[in-house]
């Protein structure tokens, strides 16, 4: 689409707060919001720009205004990445120290979302955004599923504990790399535990060091053996959990709780392994949990808001194509979104078919999020303040709400931009193997027509679909 365009095919309905206006807002949207029970919300980073937390692509967003010289990045893309996290941890916590609870408060947005789950209306949060806000708004943790992990837990890369980011705060905030503060410990072997200085001591770890090989203090350092790689994926699975279940959660290969004292052991024998965030790095598999989550809520779900996202990562890319085709979708961004050619073409489901005849959502609010649902709560006469403690509307809006014009099935608010995303501006999907874990490194894969993420390479695909849901599920091969 063309800069300075706005599709359209029905041309103009109004302009500004006229009552064609409103009442054209009032058939496509507020009806759906007032009539459905079950709505799934697919959240990016839009949501949290009022927050000062930039999102990723816009012109003053993060990718376009980061000091690559003071991270000591090449490349944007780096802060998310594993292998770059490994080497330089600093780079990542120097930026996001600014993300971590208690350092951003929730929008208007995130406000209106507990605001839903009060009227009854959420079913679940599908956030892409790694803040937490969601939930200090005031959704319960349990309708809230990370897509791409949280600021809110971490994890020891060499000993695996999970614990809550609390314990990290203090060296986050002060520009600080943390490392493990537990009481050093071993991974099991064969059902035994073994601490380090014991006279238990492994035999095993000394052969290894006899012939050579690095052991899991090396991920510390930057350096990876076999046996630290291993574990290093392990310790990278994501786990969407929240401060209330991960709060010294610990993994079932070690042993003793969350914030030891060291001084309480001979010659302060602590951990000392790096702590990586719990969140998801470029090129990792989503955790089983989104998958899960959205195969169970596929048969509630009444309606889709997706808001402050631009859909441009896969998997989350593919939920709209996932989801019934038969439920109201309703975009809130500051521009329209193209999905990438396959999403696109493959939005029917196994037993519905799209009647959507050249567009995706059913209608598409674009402006800042917050002028937008500011604008759905004045038109519905909404009120943050229903009991949620101190998130009143900064100002009272009347009769006003923020629309300035319609064209076709786009509603213009304050901050709107009329400049599409182009197909080849989406991210490179990188696929991971169900069975053998590896990245597939072909540009096709047999993927599960029933679940939402589940990929075999061709390797696997002849012996674990078999064993896939005894076999019942069907596959197809798909171009990546």
């Amino acid at each position: 689409m063309a800069a300075n365009t706005v599709k359209s095919t029905e041309g103009i309905h109004c302009i500004a707060n006229s009552n064609p206006c409103i009442k054209t807002l009032e058939n496509d949207v507020l009806s759906v919001l007032k009539s459905s029970k079950r709505i799934i919300v697919l959240a990016g980073a839009g949501m949290s720009v009022s927050c000062g937390i930039p999102d990723f692509r816009s012109a003053d967003g993060l990718y376009n205004t980061l000091d690559l010289e003071e991270l000591g990045l090449n490349c944007p893309e780096d802060l998310f990445d594993m292998e770059s996290f490994i080497e330089n941890p600093s780079s990542f916590y120097k930026f996001a120290k600014r993300l971590y609870p208690g350092n951003v408060q929730p929008s208007l947005t995130h406000k209106f979302l507990a605001l839903l789950q009060k009227k009854n209306k959420l079913l679940r949060v599908y956030t892409q955004n790694i803040d937490g806000l969601e939930v200090e708004a005031g959704v319960t943790s349990k309708k809230v599923v990370y897509a791409h992990g949280s600021l809110a837990v971490a994890q020891c890369l060499k000993c695996n504990l999970k614990f809550d980011a609390k314990h990290i705060a203090t060296e986050v905030n002060e520009g600080k790399v943390p490392t493990c503060v537990s009481a050093s410990r071993t991974v099991k072997k064969k059902g035994s535990l073994k601490r380090k200085g014991s006279q238990q001591k492994s035999n095993t770890m000394e052969d290894s060091n006899k012939r050579g090989e690095k052991n899991v203090s090396d991920l510390g350092t930057g350096t990876l053996s076999p046996k630290s790689k291993r574990l290093k994926r392990r310790a990278a699975t994501r786990h969407n959990g929240t401060r209330d279940d991960l709060t010294s959660e610990r993994s079932d290969d070690v042993e003793d709780e969350v914030g030891v004292d060291p001084k309480n052991y001979p010659n302060n024998n602590i951990c000392g392994g790096l702590i990586k965030p719990g969140v998801t790095f470029f090129g990792e598999k989503l955790e089983d949990r989104v998958g899960k989550a959205l195969e169970a809520d596929r048969e509630k779900v009444d309606a889709l808001l997706v808001i402050g996202t631009s859909l441009s990562v896969s998997p989350m890319s593919k939920v709209l194509r996932y989801l019934p085709p038969s439920i109201p979708r309703i975009l809130i961004n500051r521009n329209e979104v193209v999905l990438p050619k396959m999403c696109a073409d493959e939005i029917d489901s196994d037993d519905e078919e799209d009647t959507r005849d050249g567009y995706i959502f059913d209608a598409s609010l674009l402006g800042n999020c917050d002028d937008v649902v500011k604008g759905i709560m004045c038109a519905l006469a909404w009120k943050i303040e229903e009991g949620l403690e101190s998130t009143t509307l900064a100002e009272p809006c009347g009769s006003d709400t923020g629309l300035t014009e319609v064209v076709g099935r786009n509603y213009f608010f304050p901050g709107a931009l009329v400049v599409s995303l182009e197909e080849d501006e989406y991210e490179e999907e990188i696929v991971h193997c169900d069975g053998c874990r590896k990245k597939i490194a072909t540009n096709v894969v047999m993927k599960c027509t029933q679940c939402f993420d589940f990929d075999l390479c061709y390797e696997c695909f002849p012996k674990v679909s078999k064993k896939h849901y005894r076999g019942r599920h069907k596959f197809k091969s798909e171009k990546i």
